[in-house]
């Protein structure tokens, strides 16, 4: 026998299958710096209009002098501040702005005790350098010492949050005291990006936030051209993203330089590299609009049908940390026109492994597929080479799965190991197919107690629920006698298993497949409710509450004779169509992988062998 591992390319990660544990990943002592794609360039813009206001000369203008203050002589004074807004649109025009800020030189800082934060705003209101007030915006004669404003103009500095003529929560702030830096520089990318989108540019304004308190810090003014206040924007160039992911890339992106450990997984996760899928028909402008969110470089990619139109290889910055890649992933997934955007990575490294047929008992000669079993009903477990799985595991403990049926007898010798939990046991004496058991034994009958048959996870462990039985353990039937499923009980079931630490629920019954349903008939609509609308509600709670899904098997049913009945229905339409990635409904095969004769066809029912590049396979 060939002993050789299994290795399988999935999104994201090379993966090495094997049986056994691995050894620890040994942790590199690697040295990270920052690190952009390509050089910046930097643009500085002097304003074009400042001054500052105070309430005590409300109607007067202090525009044009070489010096703006915020607070003077111990009395209340603002910053106004505005650049102009063609020459920040052509230094951002075709780039991306990594950065901006705002720089003023200090002339003076004077009476501060134990310092304060100065606090920039953004303006939102339209403002004349030498017509601005505290009380008016633009007053015709600001000399006088009247207010001569029109109503539009008047603007309310001490208003309420949302009256006032600036944003209601402050861009930056930087701490200034009696002593500091000759530069105070606030961070205004966030505005910058604003304006860039089309939010009007009125500049700033500069105050503390508490104005009656001692301190002051004056700045040179526009008016001195060496020092006066300063727009600094930060750019590189915008790389275009192509429309379809170039077939290739270059190994310096992937330099251990610019891989980490992941401490519990032991992966080795990329610093600087993105994995993107996006919608199959979304557009070159909407792809280029995605990676300039993340500042992204496209360095690569692999063009696969299976990820629509192929996965893009999109570089971003880093730090030495996974933050960055982090921050932009969750940028990219909060997108419409991405599927998918994951950290590129490769499992830790595999030392040792088991491989199928090892042992006595297990080898292929040990064992065959006999055609008196394929004629008959014993067929299923060598179709689908059971022992070879045997070969590295029959099960654990630890493996947890949930039978929600009917009809479970207790005891039942081929369950002992596996059976666990069986809510509302022996409900049912009347059922003489002990559904539930039969299915269950399906999953898990013992294989080494020499009788009975074999199951395929035989040392699992097994939680058992009559949904025929409300949480008390009694039965449930309709006004006719006939046994029925309750919602809100049903709804329980799965919520105790999902509690217990079960992650693969399997539901064999619950529907009646022998009609043909309607959705103008009521009791049709009710029988289809019972039972999936549960199963609806409980992954919405899931999902709401951030916990991670069960997969949730249930059957198409066996009534294929059934005239129009079509399998969609007793496949639970509701749970698949919400979620597709949870719920999975099975159909029957035969020993010739087709499906058998009696299992269900219909509108979602595909065969394996019919599977097309636009179909799926159910």
């Amino acid at each position: 026998m060939v002993r050789r591992p299994v290795q399988l390319a999935t999104l994201g990660f090379l993966v090495v299958l094997s049986c056994e544990a691995l050894p620890t990943f040994p942790v590199q002592d690697e040295v990270f710096s920052p690190r952009l794609l390509v050089v910046p360039d930097t643009t500085i813009l002097s304003a074009v209009a400042d001054g500052d206001i105070r309430p005590s000369q409300s109607n007067l203008n202090a525009g044009g002098f070489m010096t703006i203050r915020v607070n003077v002589e111990e009395q209340r004074s603002r910053i106004l501040l505005r650049f102009d807004s063609s020459a920040i649109n052509q230094a951002l025009s075709g780039r991306i702005l990594q950065k901006a800020w705002l720089d003023f030189t200090v002339h003076l800082r004077a009476n501060w005790t134990t310092g304060q934060y100065v606090r920039a705003y953004r303006l939102t209101h339209p403002w004349v350098e030498n017509s601005a007030t505290w009380a008016c915006a633009n007053d015709t004669n600001p000399g006088n010492g009247s207010l001569d404003c029109a109503a539009a103009n008047q603007w309310l500095m001490d208003g309420a949050a949302g009256v006032r003529p600036f944003a209601d929560t402050h861009t930056d702030s930087v701490f200034i005291s009696n002593s500091g830096d000759d530069i105070v520089r606030y961070d205004v990318t966030t505005d910058v990006q604003l304006f860039r989108s089309g939010t009007p540019n009125h500049g700033w304004i500069i105050a503390k936030p508490d104005e009656n308190s001692s301190g002051r810090v004056i700045f040179r003014a526009r008016e001195d051209a060496s020092n006066g206040p300063r727009l600094v924007l930060v750019t590189t160039a915008q790389l275009v993203v192509p429309a379809v992911p170039p077939d290739t890339v270059s190994a310096e992106h992937f330099a251990d330089s610019l891989m980490v450990i992941e401490p519990r997984t032991g992966d080795r996760l990329s610093l600087v590299i993105l994995m993107v899928e996006f919608t199959r028909g979304s557009t070159q402008p909407q792809r280029q609009a995605a990676i300039d969110s993340i500042n992204g470089q496209v360095v690569g990619g692999v063009f696969e049908p299976m990820f629509g139109d192929g996965l893009y290889y999109v570089r971003v910055q880093h730090d030495g940390t996974l933050g960055p890649i982090t921050a932009a992933r969750a940028t990219l997934r909060s997108l419409p026109q991405v599927v998918a955007a994951e950290i590129f990575g490769l499992a830790r490294v595999r030392t040792s492994y088991l491989v199928t047929g090892d042992g006595a008992g297990w080898d292929t000669s040990s064992w065959s597929f006999m055609s008196d079993h394929a004629s008959g009903e014993n067929w299923n477990i060598e179709k689908i080479n059971g022992p070879m799985a045997w070969s590295c595991a029959t099960g654990a403990p630890a493996i947890r799965l949930a039978v929600f049926d009917q009809a479970f007898t207790t005891p039942a010798f081929d369950l002992s190991r596996s059976l666990t939990f069986v809510h509302a046991p022996n409900l049912h004496p009347s059922v003489s197919s002990r559904h539930g058991n039969a299915v269950t034994s399906v999953l898990a009958a013992d294989a080494s107690n020499g009788t009975g048959i074999t199951g395929l996870l035989w040392t699992a462990s097994i939680r058992a629920y009559d949904i025929f039985s409300d949480t008390a353990g009694s039965p449930v039937a309709l006004p006719t006698g006939e046994p029925t499923v309750h919602p809100s009980h049903f709804f329980r079931f799965l919520s105790n298993a999902y509690q217990a630490g079960v992650r693969v629920f399997n539901l064999s019954v619950g529907l009646h497949w022998d009609y043909v349903p309607s959705l103008a008939d009521t009791a049709d609509v009710n029988r289809v409710w019972r039972t999936a609308f549960p199963i609806l509600f409980f992954l919405r709670g899931l999902e709401f509450a951030g916990l991670e899904h069960p997969l949730i098997v249930v059957a198409a049913g066996n009534n294929a004779t059934t005239e129009g009945a079509d399998a969609f229905w007793s496949g639970y339409p509701a749970p698949v169509d919400s979620f597709p990635e949870s719920v999975l409904p099975v159909a029957a095969s035969d020993s010739t992988d087709d499906l058998w004769v009696e299992s269900k066809r219909g509108s979602r029912v595909r065969h394996c062998n019919e599977i097309t590049e636009s179909s799926t396979c159910a």
